[in-house]
């Protein structure tokens, strides 16, 4: 597909979701989670199965219905940033941790939707930058998130552009960045599985002494609550194992909050690599008997 034409008919769908009801957006995500859970359910419950050791065969199956409904509404999230309900805490740490004048790295998951925590910040004046850009994306979507973050007034860089990141760090902002995506950056253990996670976080911090703080989000009675807390860096002789024992307690913390509600993170997408290990086995149809929420 032409990528200009694509990032044309993006930014229209863009423009008529930001229309919508929230009634019509909640059908949507039914829908694409339905899809996604046929695509990609098989992936989920075998990730499941490895994270969650006493959770039955049943408990998976919701939790993984259910994963599949907040993706969709993740992707449908940014459409509407601006009228999704929240409650923005601790962000007193935050600025604490500016009051240093060396920036702040802040570490997040990808649960809740995208953005939402930099949007909030942003709303109460405090610097903050958020990263887009995966690796392997394509550029009309690159082009769409760099619109999309302008409409909401949410600062960027581009992913991979240590030099951006840096002067954001100089300028004194705050800078967001995800460390539960696959990377073949270090070894890590992620919920008893040999894996690996990107170490662009910590060893900005080591290296410029901007303070690491960890952000997550939690949903109660559909508000979503913001959270920032301090992490505090465990130093070595050896900045290797500096590196690479902060990042495991970073993944533990992570574990810590997917575990008490892991309907809301994406085990959809495949971060144990189990695509090659195991095949699709439900039925089209079964993919839309989505579980109440």
């Amino acid at each position: 597909m032409n990528q200009r034409f694509a990032y044309q008919c993006g930014l229209v769908l863009f423009k008529i979701l930001n229309r919508c009801p929230p009634p019509f957006l909640n059908l949507l995500a039914k829908i694409g989670g339905g899809i996604i859970d046929q695509l990609h359910g098989h992936i989920a419950r075998a990730a499941l199965k490895l994270a969650l050791h006493k959770a039955d065969d049943s408990s998976i199956n919701i939790i993984a219905k259910k994963a599949a409904y907040n993706s969709a509404k993740y992707i449908l999230a940014p459409s509407q940033l601006d009228k999704i309900p929240y409650k923005l805490h601790d962000s007193d740490i935050v600025i604490e941790a500016l009051k240093l004048e060396r920036g702040a790295i802040i570490v997040s998951l990808h649960v809740g939707p995208p953005d939402l925590g930099t949007y909030a910040l942003t709303k109460e004046d405090i610097s903050v930058s958020t990263v887009i850009g995966a690796g392997n994306q394509k550029p009309w979507i690159n082009w769409l998130a760099k619109d999309i973050m302008h409409k909401a007034g949410i600062p960027f860089i581009q992913r991979g552009n240590p030099i951006d990141a840096l002067k954001t760090l100089r300028n004194n902002k705050a800078l967001i960045l995800h460390i539960d995506m696959r990377s073949r950056e270090a070894p890590v253990t992620f919920f008893g599985e040999q894996t690996t996670a990107p170490v662009s976080a910590i060893n900005l911090s080591l290296m410029t002494g901007a303070p690491l703080l960890f952000h997550y989000c939690t949903l109660k009675e559909q508000v979503w609550n913001l959270h920032f807390e301090s992490f505090h860096p465990t130093h070595y002789p050896d900045k290797k194992e500096t590196v690479n024992t902060n990042l495991q307690a970073l993944i533990h913390r992570i574990e810590d909050v997917i575990k008490k509600a892991p309907e809301l993170w994406i085990w959809h997408y495949d971060r144990f690599k189990l695509r090659k290990k195991i095949t699709r086995k439900s039925s089209f149809f079964d993919a839309f008997k989505l579980t109440k929420r």
